[in-house]
């Protein structure tokens, strides 16, 4: 039923400024480029995003270049399945590519899920390192959608304080996506506490993967 056979394709270049903020051109590019790839029809249309030929993942302009450029392109209209993979030529400088293919066959489907951010043990702070993560849910937000924060702990302390913690962790991911463009009234915020422990531990017991806030979007039923 999938076939990889290309009927046309098409690239356009996605290029920052000197203060590497995404240009004009670029949005312009990732609007062209998304206009070409809803022409297709259903599941016969492919994306990638190509960086640099020289790419390095210990290079922050790059990374940054390349967090962005995916994120503005999902924020366009783009899945966030989107392939991301190095040029095999260089680029012009300071640019990535975003390709377009259209396939005379059906193209098999990637899934993707939300999933959540972790916390250190008693901290309510959300880590820097999960930014990205935040920046894309964002970009997949439209007013309207819920956006559904559960809350949870591990079972170090007491179950009245970890329910108070867990609650202040949804909170404060609620704030980050404030601060991101979605709106107040679109967030539902609940809180567990130690219940639904994602890994078992024992009592006081200092669990990682249970200092976590889930995410999950729901878009808006149609009117």
């Amino acid at each position: 039923m999938f076939s990889a056979s290309v009927a046309s394709a098409q690239t356009w270049p996605v290029c920052f400024d000197v203060d590497e903020n995404l240009s004009s051109e670029g949005y312009a590019s990732l609007r062209s480029a998304n206009a070409a790839f809803d022409q297709a029809a259903d599941w016969r249309a492919s994306a990638t995003l190509f960086r640099q030929a020289d790419y390095r993942a210990d290079d922050s302009v790059a990374v940054e270049r390349t967090n962005t450029a995916f994120i503005e392109a999902v924020r366009t209209g783009f899945p966030p399945t989107i392939a991301v993979v190095t040029a095999y030529e260089p680029l012009p400088e300071g640019c990535l590519a975003i390709e377009v293919k259209h396939h005379d066959r059906l193209q098999p489907p990637t899934l993707w899920h939300y999933h959540g951010v972790f916390f250190e043990s008693g901290s309510t702070v959300v880590d820097r390192k999960w930014d990205f993560r935040l920046r894309l849910y964002a970009a997949t937000y439209r007013p309207g959608t819920r956006v559904i924060l559960q809350g949870y702990a591990d079972t170090l302390g007491s179950p009245e304080a970890n329910l108070a913690l867990s609650r202040k962790r949804a909170e404060a991911v609620a704030d980050a996506f404030i601060r991101l463009g979605v709106r107040a009234e679109d967030i539902e915020v609940t809180s567990f506490g130690e219940a639904n422990l994602m890994r078992p531990s024992s009592d006081e017991a200092s669990e990682s993967m249970n200092r976590r806030v889930w995410i999950e979007m729901r878009e808006a039923a149609p009117r």
